[in-house]
């Protein structure tokens, strides 16, 4: 029996060069899926529109659901916080917007559709409807990311079965014009460009060609109560650091060009 291949599409560059590796092995896909939050970078939603119209008339199924809603105004049903209002932001200890992600693709899966204000958390229990000899969920992740994958019967990562590491990804996105203007050369990652997981270094790099970004990650900030955007940094210290850092590359920079001459 022929596997029905149901793929999680991020935008990003590894699960874009999966679905076209997968275009050019001819390997028949059932679904493709793709979770909005509203946060994402400009070139990653632009990425996201070139796909739909690069594999027309195959088309993606696409759900949504508010992040900024969800960390500000979604009301706590359970825990020591039942009642409350916004789950904050996520932690490196409870990273509940990946439990969103997962309700909506999986309710997409099964029922093609998700309201965020019904369903909110609630899923199907997929492993019991999906039978793993029949579907097979497939993930982008390249061999760089070989320790996080899962040992889910039903998900499968064909980056890592074809040996394909991240800078190979980013090649075959290159080869099919999925650029993503240039930045995964400049940096590596592209998450929704609020997380507060990402690194010091990224944020920097938001803030020198996202300035409007990083002006909504401090909008939230003020929003957001219940705990920071970085424990430990203040932003407004954070970004005099930024400006200080880019300021003393502006004048290298400068120098530079006075390298060598008379």
């Amino acid at each position: 029996m022929d596997k029905k291949y149901i793929v999680s599409y991020s935008g990003g560059k590894d699960s874009t060069a999966m679905i076209l590796l997968m275009l050019e092995k001819n390997i028949p896909i059932h679904k493709i899926i793709h979770i909005k939050t509203g946060k994402e970078f400009p070139f990653v939603a632009d990425s996201v529109e070139r796909m739909k119209e690069y594999i027309k008339p195959f088309e993606v199924e696409e759900y949504s659901f508010d992040l900024e809603y969800w960390m500000t105004k979604r009301q706590r049903i359970k825990g020591s916080r039942k009642g409350e209002y916004g789950f904050g932001w996520p932690t490196v200890k409870n990273r509940w917007c990946t439990g969103v992600k997962i309700a909506a693709m999986n309710n997409g899966i099964i029922y093609g559709e998700y309201d965020q204000f019904k369903t909110g958390l609630s899923q199907p229990n997929i492993a019991k409807l999906l039978n793993p000899h029949e579907y097979r969920i497939l993930i982008g992740m390249a061999t760089n990311k070989i320790k996080r994958i899962g040992t889910d019967p039903l998900v499968s990562y064909p980056l890592i079965i074809w040996d394909k590491n991240g800078r190979e990804a980013l090649s075959t996105c290159y080869r099919h014009g999925f650029t993503y203007d240039g930045w995964y050369d400049k940096y590596g990652i592209a998450s929704c460009y609020c997380c507060p997981l990402q690194p010091i270094d990224a944020l920097k790099m938001s803030y020198k060609y996202f300035p409007d970004l990083w002006n909504d990650i401090r909008r939230l900030e003020g929003l957001i109560t219940y705990n920071k955007f970085k424990p430990k940094i203040d932003l407004d210290n954070l970004q005099k650091k930024f400006d200080d850092e880019l300021e003393l590359e502006r004048i290298l920079q400068y120098n530079s060009c006075f390298d060598g001459r008379d």
